[in-house]
């Protein structure tokens, strides 16, 4: 079918990027964070059960957490929200609950968490709360609960006006810019999400290790696979460390992991695009003449230095937060592009690209210009 002129229509390996305002930590009874927002799943799935037959959320704990005295109780898990005040009614229809002394919460850790009591049928588009609260505290016992915004990333974002965060250090109130990062599993496995929310938690960037020309490896790729055909006229990466002298390109593959073919190169000039000192950035090329994506190929965005100088590409390591395969598997599902997202490199420009680690989250974007029509029906559908 015919390519479809777009204007102006940009597709991030993310669709938002979260900020980190910092933790909101659990060391009171009733304190609490919360995300409030309407559940989404893919193909708008009708009456998902969440129970402890298989449902789990994942979320990130953060600082130095203590989590050893009986007596401490802390619940996660989904609550209605009170259509009077907008916040979440605080009451757990399905939780987990923590026990002091018993259970453990790791620090800086992505923790997938099941279910144990309780029930809930969700529906795509359904209003909830997913939550945790500080139910007793004893002793010094603490926990570290990471709240995500949409204050950076690889293009600015603003604060959110809805989802929204429901904040306890005291009494329960709305924030805009502080909410809990999670992501949802029903009983059968089926991935869900707050809309609206970044489904890529905020880590530190995690850059790779600083490379130039004359470094092993001397290029690394976002790779992915092409979910439908589109034309695209720019792609950018996540920058740092790009001086004045530092020459390198950006260079578009088909077919990355397997044999290499290269779709164009752009070449840098640093003396316009050099960084200020300890800031990195998306750095946005436009191709010289558009080009076309065949649905179910898969492509990659290369940087290459081609000087001794040295530049560093950004990438989000889950490794870091002793995320898994698995929940890098289920964080890349909720994005545009989904499992196929992947960062790789290889020397020299010789053989095919290797993938670097599972838990590497690539950031990039492309600039698209035409898609197909007669998808879906004339639309392009995407798990934002």
């Amino acid at each position: 079918m015919a390519l479809q002129p777009i204007v102006n229509l940009q597709l991030g390996s993310t669709p938002l990027y979260g900020g980190y305002p910092g933790n909101i930590t659990m060391n009171a009874s009733g304190r609490s964070l919360s995300v409030i927002g309407r559940i989404r799943f893919p193909n708008q799935a009708t009456s998902k059960l969440v129970s402890s037959a298989g449902a789990a959320i994942l979320w990130y704990a953060q600082g130095a957490n203590v989590f050893t005295t009986v007596g401490t109780t802390m619940r996660l898990g989904i609550m209605d929200v009170d259509l009077a005040t907008g916040l979440e009614d605080g009451s757990f229809d399905v939780y987990k609950e923590f026990v002091g002394g018993t259970d453990t919460v790791p620090a800086a850790s992505l923790l997938t968490t099941p279910m144990t009591a309780g029930s809930k049928v969700l529906s795509d588009g359904d209003l909830i709360a997913i939550g945790v609260k500080m139910i007793a505290r004893a002793g010094s016992d603490a926990v570290g609960v990471v709240s995500a915004a949409t204050s950076n990333g690889p293009l600015p974002t603003p604060n959110l006006g809805f989802p929204i965060g429901g904040v306890n250090v005291g009494a329960l109130a709305r924030s805009q810019v502080q909410f809990l990062w999670c992501l949802l599993t029903t009983d059968d496995g089926t991935l869900g999400w707050i809309e609206g929310m970044p489904p890529l938690p905020f880590l530190s960037i995690a850059n790779l290790t600083a490379f130039g020309l004359n470094t092993t490896p001397d290029e690394y790729a976002n790779t992915f696979v092409a979910p439908f055909k589109m034309q695209i006229s720019g792609m950018g990466v996540s920058m740092a460390g790009v001086a004045a002298g530092d020459l390198f390109d950006l260079i578009l593959y088909a077919d990355p992991l397997t044999s290499p073919v290269t779709l164009a190169t752009v070449s840098f000039d640093p003396d316009v695009t050099a960084q200020t000192a300890g800031n990195n950035g998306l750095h946005l090329a436009a191709l010289p003449t558009p080009i076309t994506l065949t649905a179910g190929r898969t492509y990659g965005i290369a940087v290459r230095p081609t000087t001794a100088g040295t530049v560093i590409m950004g990438y989000q390591n889950l490794a870091a937060a002793s995320g898994t395969t698995a929940q890098a598997t289920l964080i890349k599902s909720a994005c545009f592009l989904g499992p196929s997202l992947k960062v790789a490199s290889r020397t020299d420009l010789t053989g095919a690209f290797v993938e670097v680690a599972p838990t590497a989250f690539p950031l990039f974007l492309l600039d698209v210009c035409g898609l197909e029509d007669g998808i879906g029906g004339g639309e392009v559908s995407a798990p934002f």
